[in-house]
């Protein structure tokens, strides 16, 4: 442990900047509510500024380090309620955590989460967590994590002194109207007026002084693939559980897909994207919203939906305008043998394809039924325990204009308990199969 905190804060000590030994514990599950903001670029306009904002998600910063920041440092964010859990140099299974408990020496609120400090003509950022910059949390630390870089890499002036100038002579002028007035009612207003103004103007400019900020997107960046978070699916914005979406963010980006979430309905971001997934949405497509997915689809974009009957309720508009939907048949649990599906040679540095037999599981499947005659039933359970022998749906695709719709009858199928979770558990044949989907219809890796 100490060989690895030390140099850290012998490289961060002309900057005021130490990491403690330490865990930054929140009271509560997360940061969440919990975030006190400096004004501040890296902050400005993303809803952090009063603790937490409206957007509580959007550092996805969890468990690490607090921080110590003496002048030239400077905190620029702060988790309010939680403490400093001492860390323990004989734990070292658990990465020298401590005992989760509060102590009386233990430092109780504001700890320091994020610090920065200028060098030169360079900034320094230092964060005590590595969360906000992983795999998994970019898919709603995005916005955040391109201004961090933006800010970085941008030549920006430190304004704080230009600010500072413009509120004195604001207040100055204050003061002088209300020594020219003799100490009137009128000018005490007006001195008044001047300073509130002042003030304002001082928090503003501050406030919106990373508006300028160059927030580009690299033409060879992955395509995105929309995790559509705005018509409240059946699938939580925490993705480490049994229903999250961990598992499917690792396969899209084994793919080549950047997945990112769409937490409010944002047209700019679809029409940039090249995947739309939708997990049982509990809202129901407005015609605006319609009308979007079908010009996404027209012009190359796959729509990835999945839902079973007791969920069908909130996409019944968008399936059945495409002549798809899931009957009262459940099929529960069920694994499907010998489906034959194409894969690249995985590790191999050539484009060989190869063909593998594989077995699907379903978490809870029922019946598609279709009334579009283009409809193309990709997967089927077969069922002979009758006299005749029925073909049951479960996986179907609709082609739209140069794209389509991806439908799976089960709620659970892109989910972590049907791919595989944090914890380490995965179903193989699934992932490769999702990857067989992505390389056939959104031309994936």
């Amino acid at each position: 442990m100490q060989n690895t905190r030390d140099p850290a804060s012998r490289l961060l000590e002309p900057d005021g900047i130490e990491l403690r030994c330490d865990y930054a514990k929140p009271t509560l599950t997360g940061w969440a509510g919990s975030l006190v903001c400096a004004q501040h670029p890296l902050t400005s306009r993303l809803g952090l500024i009063r603790q937490g904002g409206k957007k509580p998600g959007a550092t996805q910063i969890w468990v690490g380090a607090s921080l110590k920041a003496t002048p030239p440092g400077r905190p620029l964010i702060v988790g309010r309620d939680g403490f400093s859990d001492a860390g323990d140099s004989a734990n070292v299974k658990d990465g020298y955590l401590g005992d989760f408990r509060y102590r009386p020496d233990e430092r109780l609120g504001n700890l320091v989460l994020l610090a920065q400090a200028r060098a030169g003509e360079g900034k320094v950022l230092v964060f005590g967590d590595t969360s906000t910059l992983q795999n998994g949390a970019l898919l709603r630390s995005r916005d955040f994590a391109r201004r961090i870089f933006a800010y970085l890499l941008s030549p920006v002036k430190e304004t704080r002194t230009q600010v500072r100038t413009a509120g004195l002579l604001l207040i100055a002028g204050a003061i002088l109207a209300w020594g020219l007035s003799g100490g009137a009612t009128g000018g005490l207003a007006l001195g008044a007026v001047a300073l509130f103004i002042a003030a304002g103007f001082c928090q503003y400019r501050t406030a919106t002084f990373g508006d300028g900020l160059a927030l580009i997107w690299s033409e060879t960046a992955p395509p995105r693939a929309l995790l559509d978070f705005s018509n409240s699916p059946r699938t939580p914005l925490n993705q480490t559980g049994g229903d999250g979406l961990w598992g499917l963010q690792n396969c899209l980006m084994r793919s080549g897909f950047l997945p990112q979430a769409m937490e409010r309905w944002d047209e700019e971001m679809l029409f940039d994207a090249r995947i739309l997934v939708e997990i049982a949405p509990a809202k129901k497509f407005g015609g605006q919203e319609r009308k979007a997915i079908n010009r996404f689809m027209q012009e190359g974009g796959l729509v990835m939906l999945c839902c079973g009957m007791e969920e069908f309720d909130g996409s019944k508009s968008l399936l059945k305008e495409y002549g798809l939907e899931p009957i009262y048949v459940p099929l529960g649990p069920v694994e499907l043998d010998s489906t034959l599906v194409t894969l690249p040679v995985i590790g191999d540095t050539t484009d060989r394809v190869t063909e593998n037999f594989i077995t699907l599981h379903f978490h809870e499947a029922w019946q598609i039924e279709a009334s579009n005659p283009l409809a193309e039933m990709l997967l089927s359970l077969v069922d002979s325990s009758r006299t005749e022998i029925i073909s049951r749906p479960v996986v179907a695709y609709v082609g739209v204009g140069k794209g389509g719709l991806l439908y799976f009858s089960d709620t659970d199928f892109l989910t972590n308990r049907n791919l595989e979770s944090p914890s380490g558990d995965y179903y193989e044949d699934n992932i490769l199969y999702l990857r067989y989907l992505l390389r056939k219809f959104a031309g994936g890796k």
